[in-house]
């Protein structure tokens, strides 16, 4: 697992430390330092690796044909189609829902070709 870090945070300039102390009903100070933040090396480097590829120029030829390849799809679904919401509740239901439309649009497809 990737290197953590505490920081130490000063509640004296959290706003929503103060906010909370104005409200309440005791008359103790707070302590100045009773909060951590821990903070993830390992995040940072995979968030620089992303924009790194991202950015690259295969990263870029990709980007391009994804706008070409997926969105014409929702585009199609929603437009097209009129689908702006899931008319079920809950995540199975839904799943079941999104399947039958990508069987819809899959066949739409062979109708054509």
């Amino acid at each position: 697992m990737g290197q953590m870090v505490l920081l130490p945070v000063d509640l004296e300039d959290d706003p929503s430390a103060v906010a909370a102390s104005a409200r309440s009903k005791r008359s103790v100070p707070r302590p100045k330092a009773t909060r951590q933040i821990q903070v993830s090396f390992r995040l940072w480097e995979l968030r620089d690796r992303a924009k790194e590829k991202l950015l690259s120029e295969q990263g870029t030829v990709l980007r391009t044909q994804r706008s070409i390849d997926v969105e014409t799809v929702f585009g199609r679904i929603m437009q097209n189609w009129g689908f702006r919401r899931f008319l079920l509740r809950g995540l199975e239901k839904v799943k079941a829902e999104w399947g039958l439309l990508c069987i819809v649009h899959n066949f739409a497809k062979l109708a054509v070709a």
